[in-house]
């Protein structure tokens, strides 16, 4: 089980690359299928859990100016994600999760990356939130949360 950790852990990190799940990481989260990641320029590697118990991997989706889009390692995609850096993250608003058609719980984690925004699903169909997670370039795993308040607020 990951432990919890601020998520600032990935704060002010470039993005070095967009790529599958390495079979490693596989290995260590029990991962049947190889969902994407993100690899930052300190070895940090986001992924997403499908569920908060970390039974199977999730998805990446993003949005940029309102065009919604699959998050996955191609080279396009990739080199457009190359060296941006992770500004920050927040929660999902109330307009974002209706937009989704997802409920309000859990809270859901945005990766802000300027003008585009990054979010984990359980699934490729956007049937529910997901979990985002990171394996630290020490080699822990660890749920990436928001420091202060837990409790979510409309509109946040």
């Amino acid at each position: 089980m990951a432990t919890k950790e601020p998520a600032s852990v990935v704060s002010n990190r470039k993005v070095f690359a967009l790529a599958k799940m390495t079979p490693l990481i596989m290995a260590e989260t029990g991962f049947r299928e190889p969902g994407p990641t993100i690899v930052l320029d300190n070895g940090t590697v986001i992924y997403v859990s499908g569920d908060p118990e970390g039974n199977h991997a999730g998805v990446l989706f993003g949005d940029n100016a309102g065009e919604g889009f699959h998050v996955t390692p191609i080279p396009e995609l990739s080199a457009a994600f190359r060296g941006r850096r992770i500004r920050g993250t927040r929660l999902m608003t109330a307009q974002e999760i209706e937009r989704e058609g997802w409920t309000f719980d859990p809270p859901t984690l945005v990766l802000d990356l300027g003008p585009v925004q990054v979010w984990g699903s359980k699934d490729d169909e956007g049937n529910g939130p997901g979990v985002l997670r990171a394996r630290l370039a020490d080699g822990r795993h660890v749920t990436l949360e928001l420091e202060g308040p837990k409790e979510w607020t409309p509109g946040r």
